[in-house]
């Protein structure tokens, strides 16, 4: 009997031992995935604490003006600082200008003796001054340690434009410039016409300032018809320019001067619509007659 209760205790202690084991394994298996995780998790969590925290702090500071203020503070220092360096505005240089109102510009600038050089910007400058209507292009520097330079290149102006009652002065490409201050542009080419008569009026200048015998009498340009021009000269003499060939026209009138003063004769008009002939009229007691290699004058006054 006691020899069964002996083995059977031992089998029992066998079992649970056997259990136990299993058990304890299971344990360390799963403990030894867990464990990292804990760790990690622990981490994470601490990290994600510190961030929001982070954000936290971050945000009050923004929302109180702190940085703000901070980074005015440092500029306001290193410009007071420059300024004691010298790196102020003492001259403004400006090149180019001609017709460009010099108050005007110097108010887009924006810049007085003494303000910080550094504060100047030129690219917000050169865009208010390309505004300008005389303005074709515009360059603005900084030049250490004190100057501001401006150097521009302004529009042309080749003629005035007379639309309905108002002139403007209009530039080599037959764009408008402006109608303000026109007496210093009063012996510029007069242009009477549509819209047409601006562009066309571009090639008519080219080919009158060839000519400048011609070119420098002349005091008014009209768009006769649409297609072809008409020239008042300041002497009153109306010259008739064809429709082709304008360049031509002017070379013949232009020779005629030089080989008889024709222009400053007593006269009413030249025609020159026809290639081959220049018809002139004369004023009434002022018969003048006037012969060349390519044309003979009508001599009794007619108008064609």
């Amino acid at each position: 009997m006691k020899i069964l209760l002996n083995k059977k205790k031992k089998a029992k202690r066998y079992k649970g031992t056997r259990r136990d084991s299993f058990l304890a394994r299971r344990a360390r298996m799963f403990g030894g995935l867990m464990a990292p995780l804990i760790v990690w998790g622990r981490r994470l969590g601490i990290i994600a604490a510190i961030v929001v925290f982070i954000i936290w702090v971050g945000s009050w500071i923004w929302l109180s003006g702190a940085p703000q203020n901070a980074a005015s503070w440092i500029k306001n220092v290193v410009v007071e600082k420059s300024i004691d360096a010298g790196f102020r505005v003492e001259n403004i240089l400006v090149e180019g200008r001609d017709y460009s109102d010099s108050e005007i510009l110097l108010a887009l600038i924006n810049a007085e003796q003494g303000d910080p050089l550094l504060t100047f910007d030129p690219v917000g400058a050169a865009e208010r001054i390309g505004k300008m209507s005389w303005v074709r292009d515009v360059t603005v520097q900084r030049r250490w340690p004190d100057a501001i330079y401006v150097g521009l290149t302004e529009r042309i102006p080749i003629a005035l434009w007379k639309s309905k009652d108002k002139v403007f002065v209009i530039d080599e490409r037959g764009a408008v410039i402006t109608d303000f201050k026109l007496e210093r542009f009063r012996d510029l080419l007069l242009i009477d016409g549509g819209q047409e008569a601006v562009l066309k009026s571009v090639d008519l200048i080219k080919n009158l300032q060839v000519e400048m015998l011609v070119y420098e009498r002349a005091e008014q340009a009209h768009w006769a018809g649409q297609r072809r021009w008409d020239l008042k000269l300041k002497s009153g003499v109306l010259v008739k320019l064809p429709e082709e060939d304008v360049a031509l026209a002017l070379r013949r009138l232009s020779k005629a001067q030089e080989d008889d003063n024709l222009l400053d004769k007593d006269l009413i008009s030249i025609d020159l619509r026809d290639p081959l002939r220049m018809i002139i009229r004369t004023r009434p007691g002022a018969v003048h007659e006037y012969k060349s290699s390519a044309s003979q004058a009508n001599q009794d006054g007619s108008d064609i």
